[in-house]
């Protein structure tokens, strides 16, 4: 099998369908989905029931977070690559897989990954992520891939371990790193978008990311914790000058487009 794609949800029924469906619906491809559920008390667990028939495993406990939840899900995986959609992700279109898969599956690849369209939670256009066509030290240092665009072989997580636990927030950006310093190969699908990144707040928290990619940095590439940290200084002032803006413009654009435009400020990587 190819593709392993793995959705995780706490609570969020609604985002839970969106996901579900927009995998089912796919044309003309083979791959596994696999569900990992929080042990949620709202109607997620009907929706899995209700799918079941398009799922290849599921459960419903608690876990211990987000990155517990993807690294179980990762462990119950069979495919050659991993597709991380959270509920409320949904794939770009009903035959992307196809596409994708036709481009990747002869390839010696480690991570492929491509543009994002980031929505809100009405699958709504935001904005579109473009990300460059080669990463390297200075990308991620300054920036991170979108997780649901990328497809990661299980080797990859095999050789460098699961997603760190002990983090909150960045941990796959860690990976990614991590994986590139370790001279595992990326590679962008260009002229394509594979999935729409629902902007939900999660990875709002800017200064915890921060303090989290800090801590990796010193512990494991200290030789860029002074230019990181020279880096979120700058970003800082930016931030200061584009909100103190948005405020000024929000005479015109009331009401929730301009928290929704804040938020954005708040989760720049």
């Amino acid at each position: 099998m190819l593709l392993s794609i793995i959705t995780v949800n706490l609570n969020n029924a609604h985002g839970l369908e969106q996901t579900i469906s927009s995998v089912a619906y796919q044309k003309n491809t083979e791959n596994e989905h696999i569900v990992i559920d929080g042990a949620s008390t709202d109607e997620s667990v009907n929706v899995i029931k209700k799918y079941q028939k398009h799922i290849s495993y599921s459960v419903s406990e608690k876990d211990n977070g987000i990155y517990h939840a993807m690294n179980k899900g990762i462990r119950q995986s069979k495919g050659k690559y991993l597709l991380f959609l959270n509920s409320g992700d949904t794939l770009y279109h009903n035959n992307v897989l196809t596409e994708i898969t036709e481009r990747i599956k002869n390839k010696a690849v480690s991570i492929f990954y491509t543009d994002a369209n980031f929505v809100d939670k009405k699958q709504k256009l935001a904005w579109i992520k473009t990300y460059p066509e080669e990463v390297n030290d200075s990308f991620f240092i300054k920036s991170s891939l979108c997780h649901q665009t990328m497809l990661i072989e299980k080797y990859v997580f095999e050789q460098i371990g699961l997603y760190n636990q002990n983090y909150q927030l960045a941990p796959d950006w860690m990976f990614s790193f991590d994986a590139f310093k370790k001279g595992y190969v990326f590679e962008k699908l260009t002229q394509t978008v594979l999935s729409n990144y629902v902007l939900n707040g999660f990875s709002a928290n800017y200064k915890l990311s921060q303090k989290e990619r800090q801590s990796f940095l010193q512990k494991c590439y200290p030789e860029y914790l002074e230019t990181y940290n020279l880096l979120i200084r700058k970003k800082g002032i930016l931030q200061r000058v584009i909100i103190k803006a948005s405020k000024l413009i929000g005479n015109f654009n009331k009401g929730h487009k301009q928290r929704d435009y804040l938020k954005y400020i708040d989760s720049l990587p």
